[in-house]
């Protein structure tokens, strides 16, 4: 270890650091963003002398920072806390270690093109492969208020446009170190009209609007941890109302977030199964209230297709889907529901019958499956009752990319797909949700999310629609999206917000209501789409083929990154 070399990392992560807190919110500075490629460009290009021992440094400088990202991960899992925010700074330390690397096998490339390459592989790997994919805090992601910056997301997505940042900041590094003038003359000029180039390229435009209402619950929760039947029938009552007074809107379709219809599942199958079994609930309301009262396990799913039978416009609800389910005497919960397979599943409700369901395909790391061990049962089962406060982690992906078909008033249908809260911030997979082969198969995206799980951190769910607002732009197909405890937000094809929130107030999260409004409907598809995002991919691939290309095709110039 070399400790001045670490020393002068640290120093670089902290800058890191502080570019990533003020980028984000709540403090969502988004010129921000440039510190934190900078802060590793300035690093680089003064020299390493031990690159290990500066990326060792950069770790460490940028933990506080990814700490206070991820705080809200502690009520969730104790145990996955740690390892998340290691895990994360650990690609701040890559970048570094890659960086130095190519800079010295490539000094032509300059440390413009240099960081752009090396930031697409970074964030590419890191949002769709490694440990099944964790594309948060992407340097692009606060850029989406600026149309004039976020808009090449509409052809290179947001992985493209982190990459232009990164080609700005490496070559401002070249500039302020003087190191190679010509090359950050070329690299800002190249990267400026690549900018201008990207936005100017036809987008689709829209053909229509349509009316769309979301539910935003107050179901205060750190994690999925079951609720009492009291708190389920009040939960009940409120959805019936808000869905009443969405209704009263007129709209094409209302949804409720994630996992908030009260009892087990819309589905059929299960129903039938808890009346065979006669499985009940024992309410016990507060003593003012009344007294205790045995209510059917069923009657929720009852009461939510009666009510969308009444009011007669397609609900999209959220709750659980099973295979081959076995109910059971249990000695310690009383009843026990054991199936081969669990689904997080959206159900789509039209004349009072199930229309059609999708199950969530990717899950939520450390919330829905635990990365690295969910294929080692007992391993999983006790990191579970160590740090997870018990919970299951029993959830199956789902298989079908499955298009919900929901009726319109006036003739036709709409086209609906549904990925689940953490999966609308995964790329690739909205991409494939909303297209197959290129041709759209989807109108809007429908986006049920369960935030109560950040209980007091604001933050976390300014970021959680942050990285959302992105599927819109890149595959320019609007979202409505549906928030337990919030933020509930109508989204446009260009991943502008059109409202967030609940209606009539000024308050976004920790509050229920009902937001509505006017979605645009778009006919054509996105660059993105038909291929440009493949173009963070291939940079990532260009930067891998460089680090290993006969050292002869970089000669030219002397690099400052000295060797380990």
């Amino acid at each position: 270890m070399d400790w001045r070399e670490f020393r002068k990392g640290l120093l670089g992560g902290l800058a890191f650091g502080i570019g990533l807190v003020l980028a984000f919110p709540p403090v969502g500075f988004w010129p921000a963003t440039i510190l934190m490629p900078l802060a590793i460009v300035l690093l680089v290009g003064r020299g390493i002398d031990r690159v290990g021992s500066a990326s060792l440094g950069v770790v460490v400088g940028t933990l506080p920072a990814w700490a206070m990202q991820h705080a809200w991960v502690v009520n969730v899992s104790e145990l996955g806390f740690p390892p998340l925010v290691l895990y994360s700074a650990s690609f701040s330390g890559a970048t570094t270690w890659l960086l130095a690397r190519l800079i010295r096998r490539m000094p032509r490339l300059g440390l413009g093109a240099s960081c752009g390459l090396v930031w697409c592989l970074v964030e590419t790997m890191r949002g769709e492969i490694l440990m099944g994919g964790y594309p948060w805090h992407l340097v692009a992601h606060p850029l989406i208020d600026v149309a004039a910056l976020a808009s090449p997301g509409g052809v290179i997505g947001a992985y493209g446009v982190s990459g232009l940042v990164a080609v700005l900041a490496g070559a401002i590094g070249d500039a302020v170190l003087k190191r190679r003038t010509r090359a950050a003359s070329i690299a800002i000029g190249a990267t400026s009209l690549a900018w201008v180039g990207l936005s100017v390229l036809p987008a689709p435009s829209p053909t229509e609007t349509i009316r769309v209402a979301v539910i935003q619950t107050n179901s205060r929760q750190d994690n999925r941890t079951p609720t009492t039947p009291w708190e389920m029938v009040e939960l009940m009552r409120t959805l019936m109302q808000q869905t009443r007074e969405a209704a009263a809107e007129n709209p094409a379709f209302i949804v409720w977030p994630e996992s908030m219809m009260p009892g087990r599942s819309m589905q059929a199958s299960t129903i039938q199964a808890e009346r065979d079994f006669g499985v009940y609930y024992k309410v016990i309301p507060p003593a003012a209230i009344g007294e205790p009262f045995a209510l059917s396990a069923w009657e929720f799913a009852d009461a939510t297709a009666s009510l969308q039978a009444e009011l007669g416009v397609p609900l999209l609800v959220g709750s659980e889907r099973y295979t081959n389910l076995r109910i059971e005497d249990s000695p310690e919960s009383g009843i026990a529901y054991d199936a081969d397979e669990t689904f997080n599943s959206v159900f789509l409700v039209v004349g009072g019958e199930v229309a059609g369901v999708y199950d969530k395909m990717v899950l939520t790391p450390f919330g829905e499956v635990m990365p690295g061990i969910r294929y080692w049962p007992w391993l999983q089962a006790r990191v579970r009752a160590l740090g997870a406060y018990g919970m299951p982690f029993n959830l199956s992906a789902g298989k079908e990319r499955t298009v919900l078909v929901a009726p319109r008033p006036e003739g036709g249908s709409l086209r609906l797909v549904a990925p689940i809260c953490f999966e609308a911030t995964m790329p690739n997979a909205c991409r494939r949700l909303v297209y197959e082969s290129g041709h759209r198969r989807a109108d809007v995206i429908v986006n049920g999310t369960n935030d109560g799980w950040f209980n007091s951190f604001a933050m976390a769910r300014g970021q959680h629609l942050l990285g959302a607002r992105w599927r819109s732009l890149e595959l320019a197909t609007p979202m409505a999206r549906a928030a337990n405890t919030g933020t509930s937000a109508l989204i446009d094809h260009r991943g502008r917000l059109v409202a967030k929130g609940v209606n009539n107030s000024t308050k976004t999260h920790d509050i229920d209501g009902v937001l509505s409004g006017e979605l645009p409907i778009v006919e054509g598809v996105s660059v993105y789409a038909q291929g440009g995002w493949v173009a963070p991919w291939a940079f990532g691939a260009a930067c891998l083929m460089l680090m290993y290309a006969p050292a002869k095709l970089g000669r030219g110039s002397k690099s400052q990154a000295a060797p380990e």
